[in-house]
Formats: structure tokens, sequence, C-alpha cells
């Protein structure tokens, strides 16, 4: 059976975590002398703490590391139902302990025993909420998301007045998204002092039907009085019993309408390609690569954006389609920040709703609000670069993998000769360096002076050698993008980029060395070795 990529990066490789420890294995790539078929393994993997140091680094074959990391995300939860559980109690009284609580964590225990993957949202590990007016907060933004991404929703509240916590509305009303999150399979649970609260969350489990059409299941469990003890936290049979087939049902039925999704989500697809294939507008050629030649120009399909050209005045352009009518829709103001802070977007998304075609895929405005703007994605800064950098970064990444590919390998080809040489001059004179500096590693601070004065010379010369080969590696890089076909306007951009860097190389060569005693540390326990 094939693997199903796309469900794959879905369920795993779009986790923020994996993003970051990705960003971080690149990093250790792109630092490390890793030769052709070889990448930089963590003794200490990142996903259990270990650091993005080159101490923790190993060098092993690209085979060996990708049948690790495979072996990895097999057993990393791929596939499992996603639930959301809200605890909402917020006590922390080691004496009374909090009935809501402990059926939140017994229910937890049920789900993950049917295998389920429970993201586990404490109310009182969060702190305080932002300003009750203040409706779109990244804080909100973050919550309202693994909301919408789970299969399915577990809230658990304690009673005051015969009502939900207010805390716990407040973080609903506000996180809550009729759009997105509409027929949810969602459970209530309740912890009271009373049994007399057993009607509390009607007006609860009204609200969730009506704003996101949920689908309740049950009349939820409640756990009230003396079914708990408040000072050993040992909860009745019974009320575990009920809590457990309500877990079990709430599985079922989520598990179910995943599959349906999934199902008619294939459907549509393949309905859509066949409509595709069946009415190709005028002018539009499909390409064996699954690509869309109109007019010369080459898109990765329908109503799929792409990088505008380099020298464009948009950022982004769009081969739009409806019905069987096509048009190229030209977006984004080359120069200007988009999704750059929560207030931007809310301004932004205000502004644009009352202009003409926010639902019109043929309108620039449907799709800066979609790719620029999106409702759903948290405004993290990620556009604030200049002109300049924008429209490198635009040319890289509108390159396919293969010329991409490309211009590295030609890089390395061109530069790994230099690097060799330059490296033969420095190791004798390193060499001279850890002669001086180990004998001197029990009484470092007292003899930093004597140190200094007899490394200074050898730095000095380890200096000139940087600066002699470190023009020709600057032009082989250059060349190296030219024989992979970049373009003289990113050859340009990589120019100042080098000319800015030597002029802080500079800088810094001519100002008072201060001594650092960390980078000896480490030159030392490299001689020891």
């Amino acid at each position: 059976m094939s693997r199903d990529y796309k469900k794959e990066y879905e369920e795993y490789h779009s986790l923020p975590e994996q993003k970051k420890n990705r960003a971080k294995r690149n990093k250790a790539n792109r630092n490390s002398s890793t030769k052709p078929g070889q990448e930089v393994d963590h003794k200490v993997p990142l996903s259990q703490g270990g650091s993005n140091s080159p101490n923790n680094w190993r060098v092993v074959s690209k085979e060996t590391n990708r049948k690790k990391g495979s072996k990895k995300m097999k057993t990393a939860g791929l596939n499992k139902l996603r639930v959301a559980l809200l605890s909402g109690s917020t006590g922390d009284d080691p004496e009374e302990l909090s009935r809501s609580r402990a059926l939140a964590e017994a229910y937890r225990k049920e789900l993950e025993a049917q295998g389920a993957s429970v993201d586990w949202m404490d109310m009182r590990d969060m702190g305080d909420m932002p300003d009750t007016y203040d409706w779109d907060t990244e804080w909100y933004d973050d919550y309202r998301k693994r909301l919408t991404d789970a299969d399915a929703m577990v809230i658990s509240t304690p009673i005051f007045n015969y009502g939900p916590s207010g805390k716990v509305l407040q973080f609903l009303h506000r996180t809550l998204d009729k759009e997105n999150q509409q027929y949810k399979p969602y459970s209530l649970l309740s912890g009271a002092g009373s049994q007399r609260s057993a009607m509390a969350l009607g007006g609860l489990a009204n609200q969730l039907d009506t704003e996101i059409k949920g689908i309740g299941i049950g009349s939820g469990v409640q756990l009230a009085g003396d079914e708990f003890n408040t000072e050993t936290g040992e909860i009745d049979p019974g009320v575990v019993a009920r809590a457990n087939e309500n877990a079990r049902k709430l599985y079922q039925v989520a598990s179910g309408m995943r599959s349906k999704r999934a199902s008619m989500s294939h459907l549509r697809k393949l309905k859509e390609a066949l409509q595709e294939k069946t009415a190709a507008p005028d002018g539009v050629e499909r390409l064996p690569s699954g690509g869309i030649k109109y007019r010369g120009e080459t898109f990765p399909g329908y109503n799929k954006p792409k990088q505008a050209p380099a020298g464009s005045k948009h950022k982004k352009r769009v081969l739009a389609k409806k019905g069987g009518k096509v048009k190229v829709v030209n977006f984004g103001a080359r120069g200007y920040k988009h999704n750059y802070s929560a207030k931007a977007k809310k301004s932004y998304l205000a502004r644009s709703a009352g202009i003409k075609g926010k639902d019109d895929k043929f309108s620039a405005n449907y799709w800066s609000r979609r790719e620029l703007w999106p409702k759903n994605q948290k405004a993290d800064g990620s556009s604030k670069k200049t002109a300049a950098e924008f429209n490198a970064d635009a040319y890289w990444t509108g390159l396919t993998r293969e010329q991409q590919k490309a211009m590295e390998d030609a890089i390395t080809s061109r530069a790994s000769a230099i690097t060799a040489e330059m490296n033969k001059e420095l190791e004798p004179i390193q060499n001279k360096m850890h002669k001086y500096i180990s004998p001197y590693a029990a009484e470092m601070e007292a003899l930093n002076k004597k140190i200094l004065e007899q490394t200074s010379p050898y730095e000095q010369q380890m200096n000139e050698i940087f600066q002699k080969h470190n023009p020709r590696l600057n032009e082989a890089i250059l060349a190296g993008y030219a024989d992979g076909g970049a373009s003289e306007e990113f050859l340009n951009y990589l120019r100042n980029q080098q000319a800015n860097a030597a002029q802080t190389a500079q800088k810094t060569a001519s100002a008072d060395y201060d001594f650092d005693t960390s980078g000896l540390e480490a030159i030392m326990l490299s001689a020891k070795k």
C-alpha cells in the first residue's frame, strides 16, 4: 500500500513542534561539514529535549537517518482521532480537589485507551485571559485553531450558581467558530457540590447546538456531591462507568464522521478533476506534471496561487476558475506587509469586507483575504521584510526543487575544493594554538592575558587566510547560482548581501578585541580529545 504523504503532513509534519524541529535540523545540516549523501543526526533527539548545538550532532548516511525518522513517525500518533478537552477548573487547592478536573482526567484516560490523541487544555495553566472586549488576539486565535483542528471536543466545567463557570463561557464565546467548527461532536462534563445542578448545562448545550450545529453525545456526565472524595480524589465507580461509556460513544461518532468527511473530500476532488479534464477552457493546456499552461505561463493548477515573477508589482498571481471560465488574477502589492499583527488583520478584514468581490474568485480582494490575511491563521509577522528581501524569497520559492538542487550542487562543487584548501592551511596554526592553550586549562582566568599574547599572531594569520579565500568563496557561490540558471536580479541581490557582510566583518576586525574565555574552553576540550 502506497504512503499517503498529504495525510502524513496534515497529521504529523504540520504540527507546530515538528515544524520547529525540522527548522533546527535544516539549520544543523547547513552549518555542518556533511558530504553528499550524509545528514546530521542528533545524539539526544530534539523531540526529547536535545539541543541543536554542534556537541549534540553526529554525521550519518541519509538512508540511515531517514529510516530512523520513519520509525519515529510511525509511533508518533499518525491517523489518531484528535479530541480537544477543555478542563475549566482554575482551582489549585491541594486540600480540596476539583470534581470537574478529576472527571475530565478520567474521561481523558478512556479516550486515550480507545486510541484517541487528546489535546489537553487546562484553564488552570492558561493564566489570565486577554481583555474581555479584545476578541481578535493571538491568544484566542491559537486555542480557536486547536478546537477547529480537533475531530471532537469535550468541555468540563465546575458549576457555580446553577450554571457553568464564567471563565469557561468567556473562553468559548471567543474560540468557537461557526464557519469552521460545524457539526463537531461534543460532550459536556461538570463537577457540582449538589445533584440539584443536574440541568445546569442545558443552556451551554443549546448554545453549542445553535452556534456551531454541534452534535451532543447524550446528556453529558456530572460528578456531584458525595460521588467524589475531595481529599483522596476517589470517584464513584458508577460515574466512572458512565463517563467511559460516553467517551466510547464520542469516539465512535467522531471516527465515523471523520471517515465520511475523508470519503466525501476524495469524491469531491475526483469530481473536480473530472470536470477539469472534460471541460478545459480555451487556451488551457493540462501538463503531464499536473500543472496548467495558460497563454504561455505555467500555473500549479486552477485556484492555486503562486509567487508573482520578480519585477512584478504584485506578490502573487493565480489562475482562477469559475465554471468553464478562467482568469489570471494578480493580488497583493509588492513591498507592503501582510498578516503581521492581529490588530492589522482585524482592520483589514473589516475594511475589505465592504469592498465588492470578497466572494468572487475573479477578484483580487477575494484572494488577498484568503491568502494574505487568512482568517484562521495566526498573525505571525512573517511578512515584515524589505522589498528586496521579498523579491529574493519570491524568486527562490518560485523555483522547482530540481532547480534549487541544481544550484546547491553547483555551489557545493565549486566551494568544496576551496574549503579543503583553506582548512589545510588552518590546521597547523590551530594545532599550535592548542599547544599553547591546553597547559593553562586549570588556571584559565589568571592566564588569559598570557594566552592572548601568545595566540594573537596566529589569530591574525587565520584572519588573513579567511580574507584571502572569502572573495573566492563568494564568487563560487554566485557562479553556482548562475550555473543553475539564477536571474541577474537574484545574483545582484546576493552580491549586495555579500558586500554588506564584508563591511560588517571589516568593522568587527578593526574594533578592540575583548577576550572571551568561552571560545577557549571549546578549543581546550578539542585539544584534550
